[in-house]
């Protein structure tokens, strides 16, 4: 942000707010509100704030339990974090609650085309969250819940079914003697027939195209020239011409033959 300037909000991937929030919320990327102290103009029929919580006396502090089962609270126990002051949401329309507090949702995720919110409806200061190994992990499994990773790794064998993620609405594949294949609908599968390079194209939530490359190789097993096989499955071999019946061939040659001599040994009786 520059000074005196209003910061910037479109063309990023990731947005992160807390306490004070914009009048709009950015629409091109991922946002993360962390306390927020109002709600967006184009958040507000979905969302709706209520007071805030103490606890009863200061060093106590409130439990979180665990709301929806969602890949984004892989290895994070609710159960392990405290906090002593939290914000109501008295309505979360199309959000899915991931954490509880005293039965009141604190913790909320949107995942939408064009609306990729979280939620935290308290303040990091007054949770031991932040202390916990919790903590990077909730953030690590944000980051892969709604920017995933393209593709699990980039060299695969001929034929592997890939599966496909994206960041964006739209990814095209295209390469060695595939024709360009396009997908709207995550997670996705290809398979690639041929050996070599393919490209993955996509648009990011900020506009921004990328374009990765994976690699296809000879699977290393068929490489193997150890390995035993109890069955051969398509094997190549030339094409075996028919067998020809000679038995049949001496009989008729044995014919002819006799039929010489008998024609041979008539013209001798009239001759003589």
């Amino acid at each position: 942000t520059l000074p005196n300037d209003a910061p910037k909000l479109s063309g990023f991937d990731f947005y992160i707010f807390e306490h004070k929030m914009p009048d709009i919320l950015p629409i091109d990327g991922v946002v993360l509100l962390v306390d927020p102290d109002i709600v967006p103009e184009n958040l507000r029929d979905m969302l709706v704030l209520g007071d805030k919580i103490n606890s009863p006396s200061d060093g106590d502090f409130f439990r979180f339990s665990p709301g929806n089962p969602n890949k984004i609270m892989n290895f994070v126990n609710p159960d392990r974090i405290s906090v002593s002051r939290y914000t109501t949401v008295l309505s979360y329309n199309g959000f899915e609650p991931l954490m509880y507090c005293k039965q009141d949702p604190v913790f909320l995720v949107r995942n939408e085309v064009k609306s990729k919110i979280a939620v935290m409806s308290f303040d990091l200061t007054y949770s031991e969250i932040p202390m916990l190994m919790d903590f990077p992990i909730l953030i690590y499994n944000l980051f892969n819940y709604f920017l995933p990773s393209t593709v699990v790794r980039y060299i695969y064998d001929v034929d592997e079914k890939i599966s496909l993620n994206a960041r964006g609405s739209v990814l095209t594949v295209n390469g060695s003697g595939l024709d360009q294949e396009e997908f709207r609908s995550f997670p996705a599968e290809v398979s690639t027939p041929y050996t070599g390079l393919y490209t993955l194209t996509q648009t990011l939530l900020s506009g921004r195209q990328i374009s990765e490359n994976i690699y296809v190789k000879v699977a290393a097993s068929q490489s193997d020239f150890t390995r035993i096989e109890k069955e051969l499955k398509n094997p190549v071999y030339p094409e075996i011409p028919k067998a020809i019946d000679f038995d049949l061939v001496i009989y008729l040659a044995a014919a002819l033959f006799a039929l010489l001599f008998f024609e041979r040994l008539l013209q001798t009786i009239e001759q003589v």
